[in-house]
């Protein structure tokens, strides 16, 4: 088990941005199931001040995986991944809105 947090100052990357203040939070897990099936789990929460707009940035996310060590070599590994982000009071031309993100992947990792 894991957890983590993180306070900083950032650059923004979209035009029309100045700087901002971020801070982070990460929760994570991990457990052997098996000697050689290993879960995980996680869950992070966001949030980004701009200082030239005002305006606010929230995001959480969640994250669950399991990994097949086949055997020395190969590995199979299959993940999901949850992430909304809202936007408040920021410009709506320069920032892409509000979303929600799915995202599974596949992965078979080969080694040498």
């Amino acid at each position: 088990m894991a957890a983590a947090a993180d306070r900083g100052i950032g650059g923004a990357g979209q035009r029309g941005l100045a700087s901002y203040t971020y801070t982070s939070a990460k929760w994570s897990v991990e457990h052997e199931y098996l000697r050689n099936v290993l879960l995980n789990a996680s869950a992070t929460a966001r949030q980004a001040s701009f200082s030239q707009t005002g305006g606010q940035q929230y995001g959480i996310a969640f994250g669950a995986g399991a990994t097949w060590l086949i055997n020395h070599n190969l590995r199979l590994s299959l993940t999901y991944d949850l992430s909304n982000v809202r936007n408040e009071h920021l410009p709506a031309g320069i920032v892409a809105g509000d979303y929600t993100r799915s995202l599974t992947l596949l992965t078979l990792r080969i080694g040498m």
